[in-house]
Formats: C-alpha cells, sequence, structure tokens
C-alpha cells in the first residue's frame, strides 16, 4: 500500500475558493446591505444609507429589566437549548398582539425566527423550487431578492402607485401561478409607501381567487406616525370572518414580524404567523438550519411585550415622527424640483425620491460621500430586474433633526454638481 504523502511532500500551489462554492452561493450576489451598512458606520459621514434605528433611542434600562426577571423567573431554563417551535411565553404575547389588531392567532400559529431576514429565508426553502416564479413590488426589499435569486426564480414584477401595488398588474402576475407574492405592505422598504385599505382588499381577494400564498413582510408595522395601519393579515382575517370562514382552514397570508426595529436589532427577535401547516413545516425547515432562535433573547421578548412595549412605542413614534416630519419639509426645501418625486410616509424609516434620469444615482454616490459628506442608498439594488437608475432611499431614523436638514441641504449641493 502506497503511503500517504505528507503536506511537506506535496507541491504547493494557489487554492481557489471560488471554483469550490455552490452554485447557491454564487447565484446569492452581495445584496448591496453590507455596503450600505459600511457606509453608513464611516466617521463624519451624514448618512441616510442603512435603516437602522437610532441607538440612543433603543431601549437600554428597560431590557436589562427584563434580562434580570427573566433569569430570576426562568433560571437555567433561559440558558439551555429549546425546540424549533420556540418559547410558548413569546407565542403567546405575540398571538395577543395580533389579535389586539383584529388577526384570528392562536400560539400555534406563531413560530420565532432569527431576525425576520430568516424568516424571509425560511419561507423561500419551504416554498420555492429552481426556476419558481415569484411575484414581488417593484422596487421591493433588496435582502429578500437576494434570498430569492439563489433559487433562480422568474420575477413577475408589479408596480405601485401611492396606495400600493396596482391591481392589473398584480392580477397579471397571478394568473401566471406565482410560488406567492412577495409584498413589504406597510411603510415599504424602500419607498415609505403603504397599502390602503380598499387596495388591501382588492390584493388579498384577488390571492383567494387565484390560489396564491401572500408573503406579507411587515417590519414596520409599529412605527406609524398618523393613523395605525391595517396590515393584509388583519383585512383578510375581516373578510374570512365576515363570510363565516377561519384562517386557520383557509388564510393565505404569512406575515413576517419583527421586533428589530422597535426594541433591538442585536437580539435578533422576528416571528412567522401561518396556518398550523405551514408553522410545521417551518419548524422541520428551522430545526436543520439553527435548531431554534436563542432561548434567552425569545424570554426577554415575551417579558418587553408584556411589561414595556406599548409606553416605549409610544415615545420612539414621537421621536421618529419628528424626523420623518423634518426630511420631508427639507427635501422640499433644498431639492426643490431636483426631485421629481418624493414619497411622504405615514411611518417607517425611509423616503423615496426620484431625480432627474439623467442621474445615475450609483454613480452619484461616490461623489455625494467624498466630496459633500452624505450618503444615501442608490436605488437600483431594490429591483429585481429594469432598475431604475435615478432613484435613492433615504432613512432618516438614524439622524437628529438638525443633522437631518443639514444632510439633505449637503445631498441638494451634490445633485447640483451634476
Amino acid at each position: 500500500m502506497q503511503a500517504a504523502r505528507t503536506l511537506e511532500q506535496t507541491e504547493c500551489h494557489s487554492f481557489s475558493w471560488q471554483s469550490s462554492f455552490s452554485q447557491k452561493r454564487r447565484l446569492m450576489d452581495d445584496s448591496g446591505i453590507r455596503a450600505i451598512l459600511g457606509i453608513a458606520s464611516r466617521p463624519g459621514i451624514l448618512s441616510f444609507a442603512g435603516g437602522l434605528p437610532d441607538p440612543k433611542l433603543l431601549p437600554l434600562d428597560e431590557i436589562s429589566e427584563c434580562s434580570r426577571t427573566v433569569l430570576s423567573t426562568y433560571g437555567h431554563a433561559a440558558l439551555q437549548y429549546g425546540v424549533s417551535d420556540g418559547v410558548n411565553a413569546l407565542a403567546h404575547e405575540l398571538s395577543r398582539l395580533s389579535n389586539r389588531k383584529g388577526a384570528d392567532c392562536a400560539p400555534l400559529n406563531i413560530i420565532p425566527t432569527t431576525g425576520s431576514q430568516q424568516g424571509i429565508d425560511l419561507i423561500a426553502n419551504a416554498f420555492l423550487n429552481q426556476g419558481d416564479p415569484i411575484a414581488v413590488t417593484s422596487p421591493t426589499y433588496l435582502g429578500a431578492l437576494q434570498i430569492f435569486s439563489a433559487f433562480e426564480p422568474r420575477y413577475l414584477q408589479i408596480s405601485c402607485d401611492d396606495e400600493g401595488p396596482i391591481l392589473s398588474d398584480v392580477e397579471a402576475a397571478l394568473k401566471q401561478r406565482p410560488a406567492f407574492f412577495y409584498v413589504v405592505s406597510i411603510f415599504q422598504n424602500p419607498t415609505g409607501i403603504t397599502i390602503s385599505r380598499k387596495r388591501g382588499e382588492a390584493i388579498v381577494g384577488l390571492c383567494h381567487a387565484y390560489d396564491v400564498p401572500i408573503v406579507e413582510d411587515a417590519a414596520y408595522q409599529e412605527l406609524f406616525y398618523d393613523a395605525e395601519p391595517v396590515s393584509l393579515r388583519v383585512t383578510e382575517s375581516e373578510l374570512l370572518r365576515a363570510s363565516g370562514r377561519r384562517y386557520e382552514d383557509d388564510g393565505r397570508v404569512i406575515y413576517l414580524g419583527t421586533l428589530s426595529k422597535v426594541m433591538s436589532p442585536g437580539l435578533r427577535v422576528g416571528w412567522i404567523e401561518a396556518p398550523s401547516a405551514v408553522v410545521r413545516a417551518i419548524a422541520c425547515l428551522k430545526q436543520g438550519t439553527d435548531l431554534h432562535s436563542g432561548i434567552m433573547n425569545q424570554f426577554i421578548a415575551a417579558e418587553f411585550l408584556r411589561n414595556h412595549a406599548d409606553e416605549y412605542w409610544k415615545g420612539i413614534r414621537v421621536a421618529y415622527k419628528e424626523r420623518r416630519d423634518q426630511a420631508v419639509y427639507s427635501v422640499k426645501q433644498h431639492l426643490g424640483s431636483l426631485a421629481q418625486r418624493c414619497t411622504s410616509p405615514q411611518g417607517g424609516f425611509f423616503l423615496w425620491v426620484e431625480v432627474d434620469q439623467k442621474i445615475d444615482t450609483a454613480q452619484l454616490l461616490p461623489i455625494s460621500v467624498e466630496r459633500f459628506g452624505v450618503a444615501f442608498a442608490p436605488g437600483a439594488p431594490f429591483f429585481a430586474s429594469h432598475a431604475t437608475s435615478n432613484a435613492m432611499r433615504l432613512s432618516f431614523s438614524n439622524l437628529p433633526v438638525e443633522m437631518i436638514e443639514r444632510g439633505i441641504k449637503s445631498l441638494g449641493e451634490a445633485l447640483h454638481s451634476q
């Protein structure tokens, strides 16, 4: 038998990791999230790039209190392994929150996820086969596109107006039997648009008529600064009740929630709300992914929702509303006719600005950062295809009011330089 060659006897040559990566990794191009967050963290830059909550508004004292309560109440159980289905205490608090809004939701309809980003990934793996069609809005959340693109889907893009997805586009897409319709329904990332109640009822009706699930991403639902919005999940529950049917039996809406924007992104507490058959399928996939989301974090989230959330959310709504108002005002003051379109969101973190078609905002970004000290997110990565190059997303959440005014003034100077 020939002896195994030692490392010293092996001819050295460079190794290509790229050729060893899977097809899925090669299909998952960098979504731009890391680059956006990198720009947002550069010292001295006024950044409208990353959709980050203001760290000074995060509930440090409340989470500290919740942590102490959890450890004194649950002891070692809070530090132990758990089940993929999640902590019962959190499922009960999330179902209570959902029912308060008008949805019919039992704890068995809830499964926690490690942020809503994991929720999108689990749903994609549960419903998508390679090459399947997916209906998405144009534009949409770029983190979802990164996940979906690994399946080489056929994107069915749906245009939007100020009330949400255009119904003729929705129906045309649904006729092609997509695996699901993914939509950020409330204070959309990136545009800030919210689907109106009337439009939402029509969308739910169409998805039932064509038997296509809706994957509703509602990451910003609690961040309303005017009237509280109505989710597609609640709209569907109202329609089902009116016809004597139940969500558990006839629901089509799979709801993605998260506490990242309204508690702490660092704890990574999200959830999926769905009929129990979907929850069971997700739990099986999740077991093979991470076994379960952090038990301690789930207990802390449950305690926060029970004792602190309502009061804390009232406070941050006031703080972020002031920033929203300043951002909208500053765009009108300093961009003027340069902004051919600017959304005026009822909540969330984002404005969507479209400028002259001759300006490519991806090319403008390095100029804006280096010469004018202000950053934004170019619009093109938020499109599945046929990207708009003259748009930008502005996040007002992570800058104080006086900095918002200064930053948008600098952005106007950058645009005038083109």
